[in-house]
C-alpha cells in the first residue's frame, strides 16, 4: 500500500501544479491599414500600377490584398492596370490579416491622348503670346523711358536759353505782388479813419445811432431818419451805438 502511495503521490502533485499554472493569454490583434496611395491622371491605353505598399500592419502580419474596380476584383499588392476609355475610375481597396480588414480607395482619371495634345498646344500657344506680350510692355515702357530722357534734355536745352527771362518775369511778378500788398495795407490803415469821418445816422423813434451804410438805416423811415456831425452828437441827444455795425 505504501509502495503504491510512493508512485500516485508524484504524479498527483506534478497534475496539482500543472493545474495551477495560468494558461498564457492570446495577444489582441489590431487591424491593418489600408493605403491604396495618391489619386492620379492617366492617358487612355497607358499602363499604371495601383500600389498598396504603403499599408501596414501594426502587429507585423502578412497581408492579403483585393481590389476592386467597377465590380472586377482583382488580388496583389502591386497591380498593373491601363484603361482604353476615357472616364473616373474608383478603385477599391481591402487589406486583411486574416482576422480584421481595412479599405481605402483610390481615384483615377483617364484623359484622351487628343484632348492631351491639344491642352498642351494650347499651353504652349498661351506661352508665346504671353511672351510677346511681355515683350511689348516692355518694349513700350523702353519707349516711355527713352520719351522722358529726351523731353527733359529738351527742357534743359530750352530752361538754360529762357532761364534769364523766367527770372527777369518773377522778379516783376514779385514786385507786382509787393506792391499791392501795401497798397491793400495802406487802404486797411485809412479805412477806420475814413468811417470816423463819416456821417451816423439815428431814428427820432429809436435810442440808438448807426453808421450811415448800416443796414438797418435802410429800414428807417425816411420821415424819422436824423443825421449826426459825428458820434459825440449822436451820444450828447442820448443815443447810444449799434451793436451792428458798432459806431465808436
Amino acid at each position: 500500500m505504501k509502495k503504491k502511495f510512493l508512485y500516485i503521490f508524484p504524479i498527483v502533485l506534478i497534475f496539482l501544479l500543472v493545474s495551477c499554472v495560468p494558461a498564457e493569454e492570446e495577444p489582441e490583434n489590431n487591424p491593418p491599414i489600408a493605403d491604396a496611395g495618391e489619386d492620379f491622371c492617366c492617358l487612355c491605353g497607358e499602363t499604371f500600377i495601383l500600389d498598396a505598399s504603403d499599408s501596414e500592419d501594426p502587429d507585423k502580419d502578412s497581408l492579403e490584398y483585393e481590389w476592386t474596380i467597377e465590380n472586377d476584383i482583382y488580388i496583389g499588392k502591386e497591380l498593373p492596370l491601363s484603361f482604353e476609355s476615357e472616364g473616373v475610375y474608383t478603385a477599391y481597396l481591402e487589406v486583411s490579416d486574416g482576422i480584421a480588414t481595412d479599405t481605402d480607395s483610390v481615384v483615377i482619371t483617364i484623359e484622351s491622348k487628343e484632348e492631351t495634345v491639344k491642352e498642351k498646344t494650347k499651353e504652349v500657344v498661351d506661352e508665346e503670346e504671353e511672351k510677346k506680350k511681355g515683350e511689348a510692355e516692355e518694349e513700350i515702357e523702353k519707349e516711355k523711358v527713352e520719351g522722358v530722357a529726351e523731353v527733359e534734355e529738351a527742357g534743359e536745352e530750352i530752361g538754360e536759353d529762357v532761364g534769364e527771362e523766367q527770372i527777369q518775369q518773377q522778379e516783376v511778378a514779385q514786385e507786382d505782388i509787393s506792391q499791392q500788398e501795401q497798397e491793400e495795407e495802406q487802404q486797411e490803415e485809412q479805412l477806420p479813419q475814413e468811417t470816423l469821418q463819416g456821417e451816423f445816422c439815428g431814428s427820432k423813434k429809436s435810442e440808438v445811432y448807426h453808421y450811415c451804410s448800416c443796414p438797418y438805416v435802410k429800414q428807417i423811415n425816411p420821415e424819422n431818419l436824423v443825421h449826426y456831425i459825428d458820434a459825440n452828437d449822436a451820444r450828447s441827444q442820448g443815443k447810444r451805438p449799434c451793436k451792428k455795425c458798432n459806431p465808436p
